[in-house]
């Protein structure tokens, strides 16, 4: 075939493998760069530590896109990000630049790489600096394109005797959603140990859970839930693949389109165009937030949450080997997802479906979840089953008392479901 010819047959596909060849294709790409060596380093690295033939093909095969892209690069005078670090670690190793610093700060230190501590080291061989760097290890979500965590677990080898300063007071979300989102990060032991606390109210529990015995059902669960916000809310879908967006596919009440100018994905609810909805990755939502987050296909079986996929053979040449504990950074990356919500967050999943993660929170904090579906989220009153000219229905236990009108439909079919 020409490349026109597969381009075409490619390009628009729905076929997830064919994503993840040109994913996985980009990351050896990218992480070849980053560590400063060649695709004939990793080759060599490959026969000497592990001789897989099957390293070797994907090598094959990525080479005449790498050398291509050298190439243009060259004939453009161009350079991209790693080897803007490379050369500026090059400069200063061979004194084609002196540096004047007597500071050096370094946000987000967490996603430091091998070629970026490269560059701060040689600069401090060359003339000694102060050191002050920002981060948290519970978020280091980007192992995929050379973020090495050992360089903040392990910080006293890489630079010496330190002094720590640590944040432990958030403004950002309330008090039980850091006691789910700490408890949870901390089952991994090697992750720096925190004491968080909120300086923010919290009027109820901060997670709930969505259970549908099929897709159709937990959209429609979540559109109850949609149409409870306080008017104006900012919400966030977020999904562990681009794709998990299509769970809104064929729901009328639900329209949505990518936003370039915005760089995500606006969600329409028909019911509630008031709220403010978007659609992004995890990854993408770092450094984010919204009133409210739905974290969606939390499945256990095919591309859920946490990824099941392991990494291809060749990615342990060029990873670090830090993460020993099991999903370790889907853990992290989980933690990141629920964190973005300054109020509540729920978690979509279908039953007998749940992820490890749905199922590790559900075992230590689902009575609590349990008990804030029966919260009015107005008030915090008991939500109570009763029955009406138009059904049965849910009512605050506060109406009388305290005037609370809050109401919650009880549709024929969820009312079947439940008793089921």
């Amino acid at each position: 075939m020409s490349p026109k010819d597969m381009w075409s047959e490619i390009s628009g596909t729905e076929n997830q493998k064919l994503d993840r060849v040109a994913e996985l294709f980009g990351t050896v790409i990218t992480l070849t760069k980053s560590n400063n060596c060649s695709l004939d380093e990793v080759r060599s690295r490959n026969h000497s530590l592990r001789n897989f033939p099957s390293i070797d093909a994907v090598i094959d095969l990525i080479e005449p896109i790498y050398n291509n892209y050298q190439t243009m690069l060259q004939a453009r005078n161009e350079i991209d990000f790693n080897d803007m670090i490379n050369l500026a670690s090059d400069y200063v190793q061979r004194g084609q630049f002196i540096h004047s610093y007597n500071y050096v700060i370094v946000d987000e230190y967490q996603d430091i790489s091998q070629a970026r501590y490269r560059l701060l080291a040689e600069m401090r061989q060359q003339k000694d600096y102060h050191l002050f760097c920002v981060g948290d290890d519970w978020q280091s979500i980007y192992r995929f394109s050379g973020s090495d965590i050992g360089f903040i677990l392990h910080f006293e080898k890489y630079w010496g005797a330190s002094e720590i300063s640590r944040i432990e007071t958030t403004y950002r979300f309330p008090q039980s959603l850091i006691s789910v989102s700490s408890s949870f990060i901390m089952k991994n032991p090697e992750q720096k140990r925190k004491r968080l606390k909120s300086a923010v109210a919290d009027h109820s529990f901060s997670m709930e859970k969505l259970t549908g015995y099929t897709d159709a059902y937990s959209v429609e669960f979540l559109a109850e839930r949609l149409k409870e916000l306080p008017k104006g809310s900012s919400v966030l879908f977020l999904g562990r693949y681009r794709f998990d967006i299509k769970i809104l596919d064929g729901q009328r009440q639900f329209s949505y389109q990518y936003s370039t100018a915005l760089g995500r994905t606006e969600v329409t609810f028909a019911r509630r165009p008031d709220l403010q909805i978007s659609f992004m990755t995890i990854h993408s939502s770092k450094g984010l937030q919204a009133d409210y987050v739905f974290l969606l296909n939390n499945k256990a079986h095919g591309m859920g949450f946490p990824s099941q996929i392991a990494d291809a053979p060749i990615l342990q040449l060029l990873l670090d080997n830090c993460d020993h504990y099991p999903f370790a950074e889907e853990r992290r990356l989980f933690y990141v997802a629920i964190t973005r919500a300054k109020k509540k967050v729920w978690l979509v999943t279908l039953k007998g479906n749940e992820s490890v993660f749905i199922k590790e929170v559900d075992e230590v904090h689902g009575d609590d979840m349990r008990k804030e579906q029966y919260t009015c989220p107005l008030c915090g009153g008991r939500l109570v089953r009763r029955s009406g000219p138009y059904g049965d229905f849910f009512g605050c236990s506060n109406y009388k008392t305290k005037g609370c009108r809050y109401i919650r439909n009880i549709s024929k079919r969820k009312a079947q479901k439940a008793d089921k």
